[in-house]
């Protein structure tokens, strides 16, 4: 019977938990050795470490860790405890415990683990691995943790193992409840935390252009456009992209447009009349508007998988935005239809180094969810509605002509 004093609740709810009942760690052990005529044997050999039972030791808790290899009954027994993302391991021979993992770090702390003092963290991010959240832990440049997993070898080796002995482990899978947690291919997945820029050298943005006829609205015309940024200058001591437009044409021709990044807002400088505009802010958060002084508000922010990438998307309702990529309408349209020219412009690829890294699919895909949990598309949002002279107005006027939706309408 598993004891429930002395197990930390705060520990469960703060950090994904390293050490649970019934929790399986799975490696493989290779052996190197020279025979006596100088030649190299390899043997490979399974070997697990498991969490079965506890019991208490000076007053304190503690989980019994078991480990064996080649289907032997138990070969080692040890003693575990986790309190508050730190996990200790008991040392018998001194009565005494020490410090193995301590997941509470920041990048620049200076900590002491397993008997090495001075380790410097050099670089916390995050990984999203089979739905849940995890820290990864760059230890002194040399050493990855991940919480809820340990570190790439055995996990009373936290700083890794010296090969002098000619042994080396890797962590091949880690179960929980039976099920499969996270696998040795997992500690180099893409961190979510890393910001993803908006602007590279070369970038496209592919969208399709629907112009509807003003006589006969259920016609349409449908272009395939694309933008692209690429070279630079330097205006008023910052420095800009250059911005360049296909029509449907097929040629690139330069824009008026000069576009730069900072931080996590993106602004563009109209060359015609020197102003600049912010056209993106990626540092929102759930309830923010943008712009302050307009309706839209940041509804959702969540996280998307595509082709093995995390992109961060925000709905603001009419618009839906993701980190590195832009609007689902199209980079130079960021809160959505806008004009009075009756076209719709939706953002079919976005293209880094030639290669497709976002699709109109993707926009829709699947998300784990950081704030509201709905996330409504952004086309179901009521259309925009504007007078002639492209003032947006707050609702349908009763009398006169008026746009909805980039179309002609008459208040009746």
């Amino acid at each position: 019977m598993l004891l429930s004093h002395g197990i930390s609740v705060m520990a469960q709810l703060s950090h994904p938990l390293l050490l649970k009942d019934g929790k399986t760690w799975n490696y493989e052990c290779t052996h190197y050795s020279m025979d006596d005529q100088g030649k190299l044997h390899v043997e490979k050999v399974p070997y697990k470490e498991w969490i079965e039972g506890d019991t208490v030791i000076n007053d304190k808790t503690y989980y019994r860790m078991h480990s064996s290899d080649l289907g032997f009954p138990v070969m080692s027994e040890s003693f575990w405890r986790e309190d508050d993302g730190r996990v200790y391991a008991y040392r018998q021979k001194t009565d005494t415990e020490m410090l193995m993992y301590d997941f509470n770090v920041k990048a620049g702390d200076i900590i002491g683990i397993n008997g090495s003092n001075h380790l410097e963290i050099r670089k916390v991010d995050t990984l999203l691995v089979r739905g849940i959240k995890r820290a990864r832990i760059n230890v002194a440049g040399f050493a990855y943790w991940v919480e809820g997993i340990g570190a790439p070898g055995l996990l009373a080796e936290p700083l890794g193992h010296e090969v002098s002995d000619g042994n080396v482990s890797q962590l091949l899978s880690c179960y929980e409840d039976g099920v499969c947690v996270f696998t040795s291919d997992d500690f180099n997945a893409p961190s979510i935390g890393d910001y993803r820029p908006l602007l590279q050298d070369g970038k496209e943005w592919h969208y399709r252009l629907e112009v509807r006829d003003e006589e006969n609205p259920s016609i349409h015309i449908t272009k395939n456009c694309r933008e692209m940024v690429a070279g630079d200058t330097i205006v008023g001591g910052l420095h800009y992209f250059k911005h360049y437009r296909d029509s449907g044409d097929g040629e690139l021709r330069s824009s008026d447009a000069l576009w730069r990044e900072e931080g996590r807002k993106v602004f563009v400088r109209w060359i015609r009349n020197a102003e600049e505009e912010l056209m993106y802010d990626f540092g929102v958060k759930v309830g923010d508007k943008f712009p302050e002084d307009d309706y839209l508000q940041v509804s959702c922010i969540d996280t998307v998988l595509v082709n093995g990438q995390y992109f961060r998307r925000m709905n603001l309702g009419r618009a839906v935005w993701v980190e590195g990529v832009g609007s689902n309408w199209s980079l130079s349209y960021p809160f959505g239809q806008q004009t009075t020219d009756g076209k719709k412009r939706t953002l079919t690829a976005c293209k880094e180094n030639g290669v497709t890294i976002f699709t109109e699919e993707d926009f829709n895909a699947s998300g784990i969810t950081d704030g509201i949990k709905n996330f409504s598309a952004a086309k179901h949002h009521a259309p925009a509605i504007y007078n002639l002279h492209g003032h947006r107005l707050t609702g349908k006027p009763s009398k006169g002509v008026y746009i909805e939706d980039g179309r002609k309408m008459v208040g009746k």
